[in-house]
């Protein structure tokens, strides 16, 4: 059961408090994809886009240092299916190089079938050879402040530049991206890692990665697709608005579209 305030409670937060959905604040600096270094790979449909991004990632791995290895953030949500499943099926990559984190996840148990952890575990984790100490969730079934910050120092003990290889993203249809959503102001801005936050409509509490560590990765890849995705695809990419995938700008960035979501 996802865990969410009861009607007229509050939640308090010390470092991201609720805050009202809208535009990004105008002390936040959004810009368009056009404007950033991004590479757009538009495909025939999910499963070729799904299919495209799983060789991209494929490559990655196997350039990899192998003392580094190779530090990967996953995507949540029902979109990376066909990714999962085309990453799975893959032979001879170099799976021991692989470290696994989360971008978001919903504060559910991980058995919850709205747990981001759970979808991956049965699509693609367990059908690879990872080591289970390289796959590092994010406790959705603990107090989301706390967890926040072990999550947090932990990237910071793994990774002393906090630069992660590879962070895959979606979009969602308000413009949102991992869970940063528009009008969460704390959330947007803070400095740390990764933050608690909270749905804006439903309630529910969540973790998630932030544009301060998500810019630092060597590089960034939203996977899009489907018709309910154009709309906000065409406006995140070319404007008008300001919403948190804008504030994705990291050194390279690449989207990974199929037909219906570009047109």
């Amino acid at each position: 059961m996802a865990t969410q305030l009861a009607a007229g409670a509050r939640w308090k937060r010390t470092s991201c408090s609720k805050r009202a959905a809208g535009a990004i604040p105008a002390a936040s600096s959004a810009r368009t994809a056009a404007t950033v270094n991004s590479d757009q790979h538009i495909l025939a449909d999910a499963q070729a886009a799904g299919a495209a991004l799983a060789d991209f990632v494929a490559n990655r791995l196997k350039a990899a240092d192998p003392v580094r290895g190779f530090h990967m953030a996953l995507a949540g949500g029902s979109t990376p299916l066909p990714f999962f499943e085309a990453l799975s099926q893959m032979r001879d990559l170099p799976w021991q190089q692989l470290w696994i984190y989360w971008s978001d996840e919903r504060c559910v148990p991980p058995n919850d079938p709205q747990s981001n952890y759970g979808l991956a575990r049965k699509h693609l984790i367990s059908q690879i050879h990872v080591p289970k100490n390289q796959v590092e969730r994010l406790r959705g079934e603990v107090d989301p402040e706390a967890e926040a910050a072990r999550y947090s120092q932990l990237l910071r003990q793994r990774l002393p530049d906090l630069s992660l290889d590879l962070v895959l993203l979606g979009l969602g249809d308000d413009g949102h991206t991992a869970s940063l959503f528009p009008g969460d102001e704390d959330a947007l801005t803070s400095p740390e890692p990764v933050v608690a936050v909270m749905h804006p409509v439903s309630g529910q509490l969540r973790l998630s990665m932030t544009p301060a560590l998500i810019n630092r990765a060597q590089a960034v890849a939203f996977l899009v697709t489907g018709a309910n995705k154009a709309a906000i695809l065409k406006q995140v990419l070319h404007g008008p608005g300001a919403y948190p995938a804008q504030l994705i700008q990291p050194a390279e960035l690449h989207y990974f579209v199929d037909q219906a979501a570009s047109l």
